[in-house]
């Protein structure tokens, strides 16, 4: 569809990524609502591993990719020279495990932008599924090609009809704020997202700009299908190392429907933690938050570990 478009390599630097947005060769322009002629700076990211790709430098990356999101204007100084970058573009779609992606990624520097700057979407296991390719997904990949040549025409200011408009109002004025201080932070801008994706649904297929109640509808129900795995990411940022054995406790639970002989548990799990006594004040701090509880059979006086209402995941 973009057959001139420019993808990013393997591994870079922010300092390679400057470098190229500067340079001439990298200027891309389109038609405003006006008729006027807008220059921007696109970079695309596609890493199928962010683990590789930001290895030279995670911190400078992931300060860089959050500095220059949503600017107009991008300033970075050498000690002789000012680079100066308009309408920089920069995108990533990328792929990690919470381990690493929490461990790279620091805590203040999710709160200080990353987290609601992203979209992070997980997932607890790969599902088995055997590869296809039908005459019905060719179909729907020409379509795709066909309809992402066809949008390169359209731009200028999106129109919202007014029952998506009261919708969205009366959303965005009783939002809840989060107890957690991580996803707080990624409601603080879940709005703009919201707008972002229900454009990006609206532009997918039609040419009139406008945004539906539908549309709205539509991707809020996305985003709360991915709030549901944040804590998956958010549960690790800036928590002791026993984190990682608290949350195999409940996956396990969750693998089983729920429940789980104590006993089993106890053995299943006393590898992951260093001792005994560790893994004691660990299960003890899940009952003691409400996030398990242990039950007991009045039948056969075995005792069940149980992920509680909250916990459970849903068939």
């Amino acid at each position: 569809a973009v057959p001139d478009i420019v993808f990013s390599g393997d591994n870079e630097t922010y300092q390679g990524i400057i470098k190229y947005m500067a340079d001439d060769s990298s200027t891309r322009f389109y038609k405003n609502d006006k008729g006027g002629v807008v220059s921007y700076k696109p970079y695309c990211i596609f890493a199928t591993e962010l683990m590789g790709f930001l290895e030279l430098n995670p911190v400078a990356m992931v300060n860089f990719l959050t500095t220059v999101y949503g600017l107009k204007h991008y300033e970075y100084k050498l000690k002789n020279e000012t680079i100066s970058i308009e309408n920089p573009y920069v995108m990533m779609c990328s792929a990690s495990v919470p381990e690493w992606l929490t461990d790279q990624i620091k805590a203040k520097q999710f709160a200080a932008g990353y987290g609601r700057r992203s979209i992070i979407v997980c997932a607890e296991e790969e599902p088995h599924k055997w590869p296809t390719f039908t005459p019905e997904h060719e179909l729907a990949r020409i379509k795709c090609v066909e309809r992402l040549k066809q949008i390169q025409n359209i731009s200028g200011q999106m129109i919202v009809t007014p029952d998506a408009f009261a919708w969205f109002k009366n959303w965005y004025l009783t939002q809840r704020k989060p107890d957690d201080r991580f996803l707080r932070n990624w409601y603080s801008t879940i709005d703009m997202n919201l707008l972002k994706l229900a454009t990006l649904t609206s532009i997918s297929e039609r040419d009139d700009k406008v945004v539906t109640l539908d549309h709205m509808k539509f991707v809020w129900g996305q985003l709360q299908e991915v709030e549901k795995q944040l804590p998956m990411v958010t549960e690790r940022l800036g928590r002791s190392e026993t984190i990682e054995p608290a949350l195999d406790v409940k996956l396990i639970l969750t693998h089983h429907g729920g429940q789980y002989p104590e006993k089993q548990l106890l053995m299943d799990t006393g590898r992951h933690f260093k001792s005994t006594q560790e893994q004691w004040y660990v299960m003890k701090w899940l009952r003691d938050t409400g996030q398990i509880k242990l039950v007991e059979d009045a039948t056969t006086k075995i005792k069940w570990y149980v992920l509680t209402p909250q916990e459970k995941k849903e068939n």
